[in-house]
């Protein structure tokens, strides 16, 4: 699948929100922008992701609210490297 041939809002990138079709992994363009993510950590090195930011500075932000609200719970931000060269900007 080309990308011309992709909805108009949705480039092909890998990363943990991508939808499967054919062979190509496609990934809706704003999670291409939103790189940094604040995930809750599970028993059995298990994670959930919660949050997609742009920034570090919002994902902290999200983070501390998410302290204060669940406050036993374990949360990690972490930096989405995982793209295709057709992902960046």
């Amino acid at each position: 699948m080309s990308e011309a041939s992709a909805h108009p809002n949705q480039k092909i990138c890998a990363g943990s929100g991508s939808k499967l079709n054919g062979d190509t992994l496609i990934m809706p363009y704003r999670d291409c922008l939103n790189r940094w993510l604040v995930v809750r950590l599970l028993p059995n090195m298990q994670r959930k992701v919660v949050a997609r930011c742009r920034t570090q500075s919002d994902a902290d932000g999200h983070l501390q609210i998410l302290r204060c609200l669940i406050p036993n719970a374990k949360f990690a931000i972490l930096f989405d490297s995982d793209l295709k060269p057709d992902c960046q900007p």
